[in-house]
Order: structure tokens, then sequence, then C-alpha cells
């Protein structure tokens, strides 16, 4: 597949300063139920400077270590994927082919990874394209994981689930999202609400359930409060009804660069347990299983 590295943005057709709002990201992440580990790696293109991010969180013991950097991401077009970054805080390279699967190795100051991702879901690709948006989603949202981390004090042989995203295009500044994604023994998927401030929604629901990538009703409607986000609440549409317990919340709060900042990010992130079900093709299907929800404020 072409799309799989590094995809050429054609900016010039949405203004002239669009280069600015030229966005390019690989993310990866991986729940291992039985150990309490999950993961997220992130390598991003953007102006003014690449990004790293590189997450673990040790769930039995609430520990999350988090490794973030402004570095240089070098990536190659074609048919596979070939990420890589270095620097004094370390290494990150991600390496593979999204239709079987994907190597993942971080070498950081505090957390370590060798981790085989292996594609179990067909992958789900979405575009918007409006006057001043070109922006495209190519995702894997039900994946095979094995390997090794290490972070707080823990080395950690890992089995389970995994998610992959490729993301690029061009995407105005502001924006305010809801989006959710899960995994769960009858379904996996992604639930994503976002209003851009040119005053264009995106929004999609879809699931997988062992065949095919299936949609749902949309938008669907979240009632998380962020003034008690560690409360329960809910996810519903016609055919979708969601119960979210969170387990372990996360807020951050970035401004890049500190002083005039370019990107200005206000970013909930929860992992929660799923339960409830979905009506597909006329049939019920029951969800329970886990799930990592982004609310974000971003100007970016």
């Amino acid at each position: 597949m072409i799309e799989e590295g590094f995809v050429p943005i054609k900016w010039r057709r949405n203004g002239a300063t669009a280069f600015l709002r030229r966005k390019q990201w690989w993310s990866f992440e991986g729940l291992d139920e039985a150990q309490g580990v999950y993961f997220v790696f992130l390598a991003m293109q953007s102006f003014p400077a690449g990004y790293v991010s590189i997450t673990a969180i040790d769930l039995k013991n609430g520990k999350r270590v988090v490794e973030e950097q402004l570095t240089g991401i070098q990536s190659l077009p074609g048919e596979k994927i070939d990420i890589s970054s270095k620097g004094k805080w370390g290494t990150l390279a991600f390496r593979g082919n999204s239709e079987i699967n994907w190597q993942l190795e971080i070498d950081s100051n505090t957390i370590k990874a060798s981790i085989k991702q292996t594609a179990r879901s067909a992958l789900h690709r979405k575009r918007l394209l409006t006057k001043k948006i070109d922006y495209t989603l190519l995702q894997s949202v039900l994946n095979d994981i094995e390997g090794t981390i290490s972070f707080a004090g823990r080395d950690i042989n890992v089995r389970g689930v995994g998610y992959f995203e490729h993301a690029w295009g061009v995407q105005p500044r502001l924006s305010v999202a809801n989006w959710m994604h899960f995994w769960a023994p009858n379904a996996s998927g992604v639930v994503m609400d976002c209003m851009y401030d040119a005053g264009v929604p995106h929004n999609y629901t879809y699931i997988w359930s062992g065949s095919q990538n299936k949609y749902l009703y949309s938008p669907a409607h979240f009632s998380f409060n962020p003034e008690r986000p560690e409360e329960p609440w809910k996810i519903s549409s016609p055919d979708l009804d969601l119960d979210v317990a969170p387990i372990i919340m996360h807020r951050m709060k970035k401004k890049i660069p500190p002083v005039f900042p370019y990107i200005d990010i206000d970013y909930f992130e929860l992992l929660a347990k799923i339960s409830g079900g979905a009506t597909v093709n006329g049939a019920s299907i029951s969800i329970n299983g886990f799930g990592k929800y982004d609310y974000n404020f971003n100007r970016w």
C-alpha cells in the first residue's frame, strides 16, 4: 500500500499559509490486560518541529512514564513504514507493513521496548476534504502485540491487543474533539466527534466485528464531563450504547514553545473499562473490554 510511509502533503491548494498546518503522524498503542500494561508511541511531523511522545502505564501500580521531545523525524515513502528518530533522549523506529505487521523499537532514557504488532482487523481509511481541509486517516483497530517493554523498574513480556494509526494532511489550527477507540472480544472500533474552527464537523463511528468495518450512526453523543473526569459516563447513539468507567486519567496542558507558543494543547486522556453493546446489520453485539479516550482543545 502506497500510504504506508511518508505521504507528500499538497498544501498549496489550501491557501498560501497552509504549509503551517501540515501534519503527519504515526501512532501505535498496546494493552496487555493480564500484565496491566498500556503504551502509546507517537511520531509526528509538523510545524515548527517534529515531535515524539512515548508513554507507558503500569496499571497495577498506578505509574505513568512519559518521554516527550521536539526532534527530527525521518520517514521514507513507499509501500513500507520506515520511520525513525534519534537524539540525546534516545531512539525510536517503526518499521513494517500495515496490512501484515510492524516492529516497534524504543530505546529512550525512561522506556525501552521491542514489540511486534500484527494486524488482525482490516484497514479503515477515512478522508475529510473541504475548502480548507484535506485530511486522511488510516487505522487498524484490532491488532495482536507481543514483545518486551521496560519502564518504572519493571521488565515485562507483553502479549495483548494493539491499535495503529497513520494520519496526514492540512488541518485548521483550532479543533475540539471527542475520540474513543476500544478493544473487546466481539467488536473493536472508533467513535469520533470533532469540530474545527472553520465550522466543519468531522465525525464517524465504525466497528470491526470479525469480518469487515461497519459504519454506525454518527455523530454519537459523549456525556464526558471535564469538570468531573473520573466519574463514569456514556457514549450513545441510536445503534450504540457504551458505559465508560475510567481506570486512569491524565490531563496535559502544553505550549510549544513556552513563550509566544505556536502550539497550545489542553488534553484529557483516559484509559477505561467499556461495557454495553451495538446494533450492526440488525443484530445486537455485546461490547465488554477496554478503551482509550481523548478529549482535547487544540491550537496546533
